[in-house]
């Protein structure tokens, strides 16, 4: 995958192709954002470890648990990534990181300190989410969600906004203080 000038969105192979435009007539595209996004998922998910994954997920399951492939704790330094990744492409349009609980439309609770993206346009709101399949019931082939904020039901999730994800509420912070190991 070929990137230039640090902006990963831009450089990919048969961008011309009808489709494949993100932004088309003041919408954006889910299905060309899913792939591009899913792209991105492919090349940061090797980048995961013990020092990128949330502290309190680290504690939980123990540090050797955690890491390459495996999305579990990572959903904030991954969102935090693909905002700055978006805001590059489309810096017109609104992006911002939230911190929630993602549930099942029956009420429970699948994680309840999750962090997401979302999109906002004139026209839609799309919940971007590069790490779903740390869920439990999550299908491990779902790396990523890209879908109008009202579609969310029909795939079975809600996503519950609780506070927006910024360096002022600290939360991300934690993972950058995970505890090294002392040798």
């Amino acid at each position: 995958m070929e990137q230039k000038n640090g902006n990963y969105f831009q450089h990919f192979p048969n961008e011309a192709e009808p489709g494949n435009e993100i932004i088309k007539m003041g919408n954006i595209n889910p299905i060309a954002l899913k792939r591009r996004v899913s792209e991105f998922r492919k090349l940061v998910e090797v980048a995961w470890g013990s020092n990128t994954v949330y502290l309190d997920e680290a504690r939980r399951n123990g540090s050797e648990k955690v890491g390459r492939f495996n999305p579990s704790g990572q959903c904030a330094v991954t969102s935090r990534l693909l905002v700055g990744e978006i805001k590059t492409d489309l810096p017109d349009v609104e992006v911002k990181t939230w911190q929630g609980r993602v549930l099942t439309t029956d009420g429970q609770v699948l994680n309840d300190n999750h962090v997401w993206v979302e999109i906002k346009t004139d026209n839609q709101t799309l919940v971007i989410d590069p790490t779903p399949d740390q869920f439990p019931i999550s299908s491990p082939q779902t790396k990523v969600i890209v879908e109008p904020i009202e579609n969310l039901g029909l795939l079975g999730y809600v996503y519950e906004r609780q506070k927006e994800d910024t360096d002022e509420n600290k939360w991300f912070l934690q993972t950058l203080r995970y505890p090294k190991k002392k040798i």
